[in-house]
């Protein structure tokens, strides 16, 4: 009876440690953990994936409330790092228009972005939206599931090592992936630079007409119309963003298990 009340216990509390990694991947990941989502919502859904998830691992056994309360904290670390994976993207797309508007001068301008509540400018929120869109059509938020899901296979409940590998694992992806969004933003920022070089060229040509109030209409009109053209490019480049979100998850999780390998 007392082995019996003794598992039931040691069960409760690897259910809520992984009720912190998964609360920790929510709160931070996109769409899920938004401003307009009711925290009741994050909390009823972190409880659900622990309940689902907590039947398959094997209870963690400890003595004592320091042991618990620092795997609670390298929990909370993995479900940060599982949920900063996606937020990582959608920085960068809203970096790549913010580029744009700085570029076209629509950066005088700025909107409330309702998923974070901070401001942002024009062509930053809708790269971050068209974002949002490809995010929830693409099924994507799906692999952030299946990533807390799976994140038990690379590292466990008692598995967490902190190791330069991490680290440098991290740098690596934000990197890369602030290149994408460089790389997004390129077709307008050339449309926007041969303008700028035109206007140049006018205003020596014409040196009567106001250049700087011409100016912003101009850039500002070329740089909507740009954006039009190069949409599906964009889509396709976020289509493939989203594809190796998974992947991404598991190699970076990975490098926080006990081998720091990268995750087959």
């Amino acid at each position: 009876m007392v082995e019996w009340l003794q598992q039931i216990h040691l069960q409760w509390l690897t259910g809520l440690l992984v009720f912190v990694r998964v609360g920790a991947a929510v709160v931070v990941m996109p769409v899920y953990g938004a401003r307009q989502v009711p925290t009741p919502v994050r909390v009823g859904l972190s409880a659900a994936l622990a309940l689902v998830v907590t039947p398959l691992l094997e209870p963690v056994e400890f003595e004592g409330l320091l042991p618990f309360i620092s795997l609670a904290i390298k929990e909370g670390i993995v479900g940060l790092v599982i949920g900063l994976v996606a937020t990582i993207i959608f920085a960068a797309v809203l970096v790549a228009g913010e580029m744009l508007d700085v570029q076209s001068g629509l950066a005088i301008a700025s909107v409330v972005n309702p998923s974070s509540g901070f401001r942002s400018t024009l062509l930053g929120q809708v790269k971050y939206t068209l974002a949002m869109l490809v995010f929830m059509t693409t099924g994507a938020y799906q692999h952030m599931i299946r990533g807390v899901v799976y994140s038990y296979r690379w590292c466990g409940l008692d598995e967490l090592t902190l190791r330069p590998l991490a680290a440098s694992g991290l740098l690596s992806m934000i990197a890369n992936i602030l290149l994408v969004a460089v790389q997004m933003a390129a077709p307008v920022a050339a449309a926007l630079f041969l303008t700028e070089v035109a206007m140049g060229l006018a205003n020596r040509a014409l040196p009567q007409m106001n250049v700087m109030i011409l100016a912003l209409p101009v850039k500002a009109l070329v740089a909507v119309i740009m954006l039009g053209i190069a949409l599906p490019g964009v889509v396709f480049v976020m289509m493939r963003l989203f594809d190796g979100l998974g992947s991404d998850i598991a190699t970076l999780v990975s490098t926080l298990g006990p081998a720091g390998a990268p995750a087959k």
